[in-house]
């Protein structure tokens, strides 16, 4: 994975419906391959997205050979309080596979640009972006018909 030193892509987190909530800090032990990396990312996100029962659209930029990953993270409007709610309830860090502990903080709208670029410029960005992560708790959802993604 090449480090990209270009402007980052559009902010698909920031437009309707979507709402931007949180950053998150994944990391793995150092020279953990990356493809292992991206693979515990993945399942602590679905995880994330069916425990906490919201949809998750994220960002990723991630490092190597000191494996870690930052990501932002965003939810649909009418997520965002369930959100907070039910992240209140959980302790995130029992869902990643890594001996260091997930960091999970707000989103600070003021530190919104830095906060993208220090994902998309210092880090190199996933080539395939996991999308959505649907909890698959609604209805629609259940039926394969999620409306998010």
């Amino acid at each position: 994975m090449t480090k990209q030193f270009h402007t980052i892509p559009p902010d698909e987190l920031a437009q309707e419906p979507w709402v931007r909530v949180a950053m998150l800090h994944l990391s793995s032990r150092n020279f953990t391959p990356i493809t292992l990396h991206q693979k515990w990312v993945r399942s602590f996100l679905f995880r994330l997205s069916s425990r906490l029962r919201v949809h998750l659209k994220v960002l990723v930029g991630s490092e190597f050979p000191v494996t870690h990953s930052h990501l932002a993270i965003a939810v649909p409007a009418n997520e965002v309080e369930r959100f907070r709610t039910n992240l209140k309830k959980h302790r995130i860090a029992d869902w990643w596979k890594s001996q260091h502990d997930p960091r999970l903080e707000p989103w600070d709208p003021s530190l919104a640009d830095r906060g993208m670029t220090y994902i998309g410029i210092k880090h190199a960005l996933w080539e395939e972006t996991p999308g959505v992560f649907c909890p698959r708790k609604a209805h629609t959802c259940e039926k394969g018909n999620c409306p998010h993604r």
